[in-house]
């Protein structure tokens, strides 16, 4: 498995949505947009407004179509946990729902408030902030992740390891790779070899499998010698690897991909929806 740092995955997630693919939920997601025209994209709703974009601008509208936050910014995400992420000149801050900055932009990265804190980088060190623009964690980390679980994922001289929201190194930077918590499991790479650890740092699940993901819904995906399955929380092989590609579970439902075709399978493996779809998403609200 590729993890690639914060860093990265940032930069390459901003020159995605840069370079057209800002009418996502205008495609493959179904999601909530203001039916309002003027404007050359309109976001999905995210706690009641939508980003706009005209000229070369970012603002947000409510649900209604009316102006909240005029078009002014170089760049913005949508709002979470009451705030959203904007850029002007080059820098990174936020602002709330009337528009009012509450963090001047001074950041050369931020991420979405996740658990109260937001996770932000300046001079190549990343740091977390509160929703005063306080900073809770100084700036002194070669990478970092939002908190997921009470715990986030931070990196010093190329090892990953934990902290708790004081700052406090709860899992020592020890390894080489690392997810952030989900389902109190993470996944995290050490001496070539991943494995499941608690956040005690202790080892649930030491893994012998090509790949793995996080857990979702009681279940992990993993791959051997090229096929896909799926293990509980004690490493048991719930589902054999059969696959040729799955994805996690979703109401119960696990999308799976056979000979070229999409189909579903139940939490013991049973098939549910037998696979003959050239294409398929995952459930949601019932339907597929």
């Amino acid at each position: 498995m590729t993890i690639l740092s914060p860093n990265l995955v940032h930069k390459l997630c901003l020159a995605i949505a840069t370079v057209g693919v800002l009418s996502v939920s205008q495609g493959a997601w179904a999601c909530e947009n203001p039916q309002i025209s003027g404007y050359e994209r309109v976001d999905c709703l995210s706690e009641g407004l939508a980003w706009i974009y005209k000229n070369g601008k970012f603002g947000f509208i409510d649900k209604t179509g009316k102006v909240v936050t005029a078009p002014q910014y170089d760049f913005a995400w949508g709002f979470s946990e009451g705030l959203a992420a904007v850029q002007k000149d080059d820098k990174w801050g936020f602002i709330d729902k009337t528009g009012k900055v509450v963090t001047a932009p001074q950041y050369d990265w931020v991420d979405s408030f996740n658990e109260g804190l937001a996770v932000v980088q300046k001079d190549d060190k990343w740091g977390f902030i509160d929703k005063i623009g306080k900073i809770v964690i100084a700036l002194q980390y070669d990478g970092a992740s939002s908190f997921y679980e009470g715990l986030a994922l931070v990196q010093k001289n190329g090892k990953w390891g934990f902290i708790d929201k004081t700052g406090k190194i709860v899992i020592a930077l020890q390894y080489d790779l690392a997810w952030s918590f989900s389902e109190d499991l993470a996944l995290v790479k050490k001496d070539n070899k991943w494995s499941f650890i608690d956040k005690t740092g202790k080892v649930i699940i030491p893994l012998q499998y090509d790949n793995a993901y996080d857990f979702n819904e009681g279940l992990a995906l993993v791959k051997k010698d090229g096929k896909y399955g799926f293990i509980d929380k004690i490493g048991k092989v719930v589902v054999i690897p059969q696959y040729d590609f799955a994805w996690n579970f979703s109401e119960g439902l696990a999308r799976v991909k056979k000979d070229g075709k999409y189909g579903f399978i139940d939490k013991i493996g049973k098939v549910v929806v037998i696979p003959q779809y050239d294409f398929a998403w995952n459930f949601s609200e019932g339907l597929a």
